[in-house]
């Protein structure tokens, strides 16, 4: 399983759209867009990697005004549920007009290299 198809199938019980950036839902609309920013290998051996490290960000956008905590609490919830992602740093933020909410997460997914393809 590649880190995009696990984040997605981590979060799609949330109840929103996960989609893979980039996507616009509208500011009306509560959505989740993930994508991964860095790929690299770990834990090297006979010239090969072990395992392959995945850079990720999951973005929680929201209409101003909206609490999204909850969903923020169930997005952590799945991500830690999973033993392939570590702990998701989150950061606060808004989007560039200033139409919505935006909690980034960021967080590593380890996966075995072959399993990419």
């Amino acid at each position: 399983m590649t880190a995009l198809q696990a984040i997605r199938e981590a979060l799609l019980p949330i109840g929103v759209p996960v989609e893979l950036a980039p996507y616009d839902g509208g500011e009306d609309s509560t959505y989740i867009v993930y994508r991964v920013t860095e790929s690299y290998g770990e834990n090297w051996g006979d010239d090969e990697p072990d395992a392959e490290i995945s850079e990720c960000v999951v973005y929680l956008c929201c209409p101003l005004g909206e609490n999204p905590s909850e969903l923020s609490r169930k997005m952590k919830k799945l991500i830690r549920s999973k033993d392939y992602f570590t702990y998701p740093r989150m950061v606060y933020d808004q989007d560039p007009e200033g139409k919505m909410t935006v909690w980034a997460y960021n967080f590593q997914y380890e996966g075995v290299p072959d399993e990419r393809d």
